[in-house]
């Protein structure tokens, strides 16, 4: 593909309608996060990683300490686990770059 083609085809992908999310047929029992489960969490704790995490849900402060294990409700566990996760791509694609200028 030339530069031209690879133009067009952007143009046309920002074209294009935005997906709508499907409704779901049943809403959730609870949105509550006090009513949710709960997970066991035990955070890295390094040298570069020494202090404690805050998560903040609707006003509702977690601090949680590295290196014990704490239970956390089931939003905290998902904020805590895509934090990690993003950290592991940023890390990933930091790592691709770093090779190209290596060359």
């Amino acid at each position: 593909m030339n530069e031209k083609e690879v133009k067009d085809a952007i143009v046309e992908e920002t074209k294009e309608e935005p997906k709508k999310a499907k409704k779901t047929e049943k809403e959730p029992e609870s949105t509550n996060i006090y009513n949710a489960e709960y997970y066991e969490v035990e955070l890295e704790l390094s040298e570069n990683k020494k202090d404690d995490v805050v998560v903040i849900i609707n006003g509702m402060s977690y601090q949680i300490k590295r290196g014990e294990k704490v239970k956390v409700p089931a939003a905290v566990y998902e904020i805590l686990e895509n934090s990690r996760k993003m950290d592991a791509l940023a890390f990933r694609r930091t790592q691709e770059m770093a090779k190209d200028f290596q060359k």
